[in-house]
């Protein structure tokens, strides 16, 4: 039966009698990619608003979309774009590209030539379980095309994992900040147990300022098997302690934009308002937190969102109406920047905690854009001073290298068809000189 989860924006309710401050939603649009089921026939609009001129039907069938307005998806149509809105029968996934991520499938599962579940789109095969890569995902959908196997398939409950990514932390303290995990069971409503490979981390506020409304009060209410809210966070933070509720790689409700990046590929941090509490001792806790999610998940800086860049939201609220955006973000870079710069000087390859290799030079600055001789090989540094791997990489004057999964420089082979000579260099395909 086709599921429709209504994932509502972040509300905290009833479980507690939490009194919840009213946050203003504002315009919202994003360009993205996005498919689009429509199961009954659909009224299309002229522009973004249920009140502007109707001009035509839209038939049941797929349909893609690149920018949304709000709840609107623009669509073409009769040769024109127009704009659909979403309806209870119009189901819309945002499509994100992955890099041929390795995945492993616990159980068999078939597959569709679309990331719906309805018969029409299965394409009569089965995909076993084993490992796989994956090219593309769409919310609880992921996609195999390896030359065997081509199709959509949907995992739920666990059902598939990405390969080395991070569930839990087992580190009692985060930069002397208590750290502790209170894993909630699946369910439909709050964890539905969809995998994912964190992107970003979203920043919200509890909007709740109930004396009592710490980070434990807010993990027990995503614990309570009675909570039917639709709303799910990955971490609560007060000013004593953090607590982790869901695992890093499965997805959570809490972005307010539905089948769509911000609730399917990122991580949600909510941080405590509560009264009694002391804000900014709760704010600085998640400045060390996000460091530790960036350096441990390989992300930057430019990968910390607020709520309102998913859904329109007015959140994270506090942090907004105090214009302290900007020092959140300048203080999560320091703290970043800590964890990664070595505390004494040094000369020569560090390995930071990030788990990325850097380069030194004599004079103790970082290598940065700048290939590096060491022994026999080559290694290139990337513009953040990075070993680069499995990666292709252009010069200036239009030729092409490539580093290995150990960072080296590789010759006299072919990577991706394409034939690198004795010098390293990239000239055309299936080329020997």
């Amino acid at each position: 039966m086709k599921k429709r989860f209504c994932i509502l924006l972040l509300c905290l309710t009833c479980v507690f009698s939490f009194t919840v401050q009213p946050i203003k939603a504002e315009e919202y649009q994003r360009e993205g990619v996005w498919i689009i089921n429509v199961s009954e026939p659909a009224e299309l609009n002229k522009d973004a608003n249920l009140d502007s001129d109707k001009t035509s039907e839209l038939e049941t069938g797929v349909y893609m979309s690149y920018e949304r307005h709000n709840n609107f998806y623009k669509v073409e149509a009769d040769g024109e774009e127009q704009w659909l809105y979403k309806y209870p029968y119009v189901e819309v996934k945002e499509i994100v590209d992955m890099n041929n991520d390795s995945l492993t499938l616990y159980m068999d599962k078939e597959l569709y030539s679309d990331p719906f579940d309805e018969d029409e789109y299965k394409n009569g095969a089965t995909l076993p379980q084993g490992q796989y890569r994956i090219t593309q995902k769409a919310f609880d959908w992921l996609y195999i095309d390896d030359g065997t196997y081509q199709g959509w398939f949907e995992a739920e409950l666990g059902q598939a994992v990405f390969d080395n990514t991070i569930g839990e932390y087992a580190d009692p303290e985060i930069e002397g900040v208590a750290y502790k995990t209170q894993i909630i069971n699946y369910s439909d409503n709050r964890r539905p147990g969809y995998t994912m490979i964190p992107k970003y981390i979203t920043i919200h506020n509890t909007a709740n300022k109930n004396e009592g409304s710490d980070a434990q009060r807010h993990a027990d209410l995503q614990s309570n098997p009675n909570n039917k809210t639709v709303s799910s966070w990955h971490f609560t933070v007060d000013d004593h302690q953090i607590i982790q509720s869901m695992p890093l790689n499965e997805i959570a409700y809490h972005a307010g934009d539905g089948m769509s990046t911000g609730n399917g590929d990122s991580i949600a941090i909510e941080i405590c308002e509560n009264s009694d509490g002391d804000f900014n001792k709760a704010f600085d806790n998640t400045v060390q937190l996000v460091a530790h999610l960036l350096a441990d998940l390989h992300l930057d800086i430019d990968a910390v969102k607020m709520h309102r860049d998913w859904s329109g939201k007015n959140c994270p609220n506090v942090i907004i109406g105090e214009d302290r955006w900007d020092e959140f973000l300048t203080k999560i870079q320091e703290a970043y920047d800590d964890l990664i710069i070595p505390e004494s000087p040094v000369v020569g390859w560090y390995q930071a905690v990030d788990g990325y290799w850097y380069y030194y030079n004599e004079d103790g600055t970082m290598a940065v854009s700048k290939w590096i001789a060491s022994g026999a090989n080559w290694f290139y540094m990337d513009g953040k001073g990075r070993m680069g791997t499995n990666l292709w990489i252009a010069t200036t004057e239009g030729r092409w290298y490539y580093v290995d999964g150990e960072g080296k420089m590789v010759y006299n082979q072919s990577v991706d068809g394409c034939w690198i000579n004795s010098y390293g260099i990239y000239r055309s395909p299936l080329w020997q000189g």
